[in-house]
């Protein structure tokens, strides 16, 4: 899939996203009804603000055009996206640049805003059913105190390498669903100084790639 054409379906979901039709308008009051704080009219705007913002063709185009870097090569890299959930789709453009530049996405979402993304991604993939490849979500964790303490080493380790802070802790809480005093708590100074120290030498990718592993094996057991 070339550059322009991933730029025309996202074109295509900017028009899609401010259309008026029973799924996606079902689609819309679950997001609202599982997140209090994402009423229709926050849901609304927010649509509004990434169709006209980052979803015009025009615009799409003049913001690519900006950057030098080579959209169609042939060996996409494997990104793992770990998205907030503060307001709808937050995690957007996150997701956006990832698309333009030919990539393959792991996304984690947060179980506060787990509802809009998905849809919309299913969307995008009965149009060209080649992202079913590219785009998956993974499962999380949820109150694993030694999973929790190595997402905090990488999270230390990302942060002090890039300055991907707050990205990174917004996130964190949804990951896991466990603060970093409570997993301390939790395994002791020894157990968590293991699973600290493992996380910091593990890259985003690879932590994901192990907790999908996780999870696979215990669906197995």
């Amino acid at each position: 899939m070339n550059l322009q054409h991933r730029i025309h379906i996202l074109s295509q979901l900017g028009k899609y996203i401010l259309d008026d039709n029973e799924a996606w308008n079902a689609t819309k009051q679950r997001a609202s009804q599982a997140n209090a704080w994402f009423t229709p009219e926050f849901i609304e705007y927010a649509l509004w603000q990434i169709s006209n913002s980052f979803l015009d063709e025009k615009k799409l185009v003049e913001w690519i055009n900006k950057y030098d870097f080579n959209p169609n090569e042939s060996h996409p890299r494997n990104v793992g996206i770990v998205m907030a959930g503060n307001i709808p789709l937050v995690g957007f453009h996150d997701f956006l640049c990832a698309f333009v530049a030919g990539h393959h996405m792991s996304i984690k979402l947060s179980s506060k805003d787990d509802v809009l993304l998905p849809f919309l991604v299913q969307k995008m993939q009965e149009w060209e059913p080649a992202l079913k490849e590219k785009i998956q979500f993974a499962a999380m964790l949820k109150g694993d105190a030694a999973w929790a303490a190595r997402i905090l080493g990488v999270r230390d380790a990302v942060s002090e390498r890039t300055g991907a802070t707050v990205v990174v802790r917004q996130s964190l809480d949804d990951l896991i669903g466990l603060g970093e005093r409570e997993v301390r708590t939790r395994l002791g100074p020894d157990r968590w100084a293991a699973a600290y120290a493992a996380g910091r030498q593990m890259s985003i990718d690879s932590l994901f790639t192990d907790i999908d592993d996780a999870l696979a094996h215990r669906g197995r057991a």
